[in-house]
């Protein structure tokens, strides 16, 4: 059979033979694959940024966002940018989401991390202790006056809160003298100590912080109680007394004053005289 040339009228399309026997035809119905272009496809593609290109004469058509300049995205760059508040530049070129800065999240970027939480997308866990406040930015606890360290879990005392305190097993420090007041079941300076009997407690206080919280209330309670009684008797006192006055007026004599009789020399005489 003598050899014959074949090529397709029109670029982008690839010849499919089809042998019957001792005879072929030749088909140019078949779309180049992605990534050829040109007579029976022999050419490839050269596009970037997963662009892809006309088979028919290699022309790259860009994926949506590619290249679009900034406040813009989507294909042919054709949607305008959200207005995104805390954010790093502008929208995502090709979904259109705002690209939040590290201690926001939201639509915008508008929303603060929540509580606990700090960082990119909000997404690193705080672990800031005694009731500190968290840095959404960086993580970094912000502790409250007479507490220290990167965490906030160690108490100072002392003159300008210089010092450290040293208690243990939740214990309180106190924030003059840095004595340590134990927690029910603790002793020792440290209360580093397990308390055997509920006696057993700080050397220093001899009285549980919780106990002594409890008495001193109670005692608050009936001081107050005694000032009332006392207050009380004083008012029955005062009218009883006030009463007993009225009582004595009433039963006092009454007493009438008459005028002085004048006797003169003649009115009598003395016996024995003639």
């Amino acid at each position: 059979m003598k050899a014959r040339v074949i090529q397709c009228n029109t670029d982008g399309l690839l010849m499919v033979f089809e042998q019957q026997k001792e005879s072929f035809s030749v088909r140019c119905d078949s779309m180049c694959a992605e990534g050829l272009w040109g007579p029976n496809c022999s050419y490839s593609c050269t596009c970037e940024n997963r662009g892809s290109c006309s088979p028919e004469d290699g022309t790259c058509m860009c994926a949506p966002g590619y290249p679009c300049s900034p406040g813009f995205y989507g294909l042919r760059c054709g949607q305008s940018c959200p207005q995104c508040v805390h954010s790093d530049g502008a929208c995502h070129h090709v979904s259109g989401r705002c690209n939040c800065l590290s201690g926001f999240f939201g639509s915008l970027c508008n929303q603060v991390c929540p509580s606990g939480k700090y960082g990119k997308a909000c997404t690193e866990t705080c672990f800031c202790t005694n009731n500190s406040t968290c840095n959404p930015i960086d993580g970094s606890c912000q502790c409250y006056p007479g507490w220290i360290t990167e965490d906030c879990s160690k108490r100072t005392f002392g003159y300008g809160c210089q010092q450290l305190c040293d208690c243990m097993n939740n214990a309180t420090c106190d924030y003059v003298t840095g004595t340590c007041y134990c927690s029910i079941g603790f002793k020792g300076i440290r209360c580093d100590q397990a308390a055997l009997m509920m006696e057993e407690l700080n050397p220093y206080t001899k009285i549980s912080p919780a106990l002594a919280s409890e008495h001193q209330s109670a005692g608050a309670v009936l001081g107050i109680v005694f000032l009332l009684l006392l207050i009380m008797a004083m008012l029955v006192l005062v009218v009883w007394f006030r009463y007993r006055q009225r009582e004595k007026g009433q039963q006092a004599p009454s007493v009438t004053y008459t005028p002085a009789l004048h006797i003169n020399s003649t009115d009598y005489s003395l016996s024995g005289r003639t």
